[in-house]
């Protein structure tokens, strides 16, 4: 049962992060500094800005799969059997879910915002929805990458560790 628990928590979790960015995201959108900001950067530029980041983060997504793939391949080496029974092992996984669901949601953002933002009918919250969900995605993907380098180095170290080393 406790598994069950936590894995529900850890769900609501990823929904309290995205209602909290949008309850945070739509006022500062209207907020006139903000607003002004977003409009001036974006204007002329949303033809080019959007397209830009939509192949990047679907760049980004087919590398954290990709790296999440192989990952998977190496889970039943021997060298990962002392982390199979930690608590860690599950956080490996947990984090590359998360990111791939934050970039995800900025790539779905940034497919909305290419066709429903334009310069003619200007949506700031949309803009500022796509701005925040790619700063997570980019949290994320820094946080997939330090698991990647330190499952690597555990993939191609010459001495498999002990227990206590």
């Amino acid at each position: 049962m406790r598994a069950a628990t936590t894995t529900w928590k850890r769900d609501i979790s990823l929904w309290v992060e995205f209602i909290m960015m949008t309850m945070v995201a739509i006022p500062l959108a209207q907020w006139a500094p903000v607003n002004k900001a977003i409009h001036e950067y974006l204007a002329g530029r949303r033809g080019d800005v959007y397209p830009a980041i939509v192949g990047l983060e679907g760049t980004i997504l087919g590398f954290v799969m990709a790296s999440l793939t192989i990952v998977i391949g190496y889970a039943s080496a021997p060298r990962f059997e002392i982390l199979r029974g930690t608590r860690h092992w599950a956080a490996i996984f947990r984090s590359y879910t998360i990111a791939s669901k934050w970039t995800a949601v900025a790539l779905i953002y940034g497919l909305v915002a290419l066709f429903a933002d334009t310069d003619d009918a200007p949506n700031s919250p949309l803009a500022l929805m796509l701005m925040l969900s790619a700063l997570l995605a980019a949290v994320r993907l820094a946080r997939v990458l330090y698991i990647t380098e330190k499952v690597v180095k555990v993939v191609v170290n010459a001495h498999p560790r002990r227990p206590g080393e």
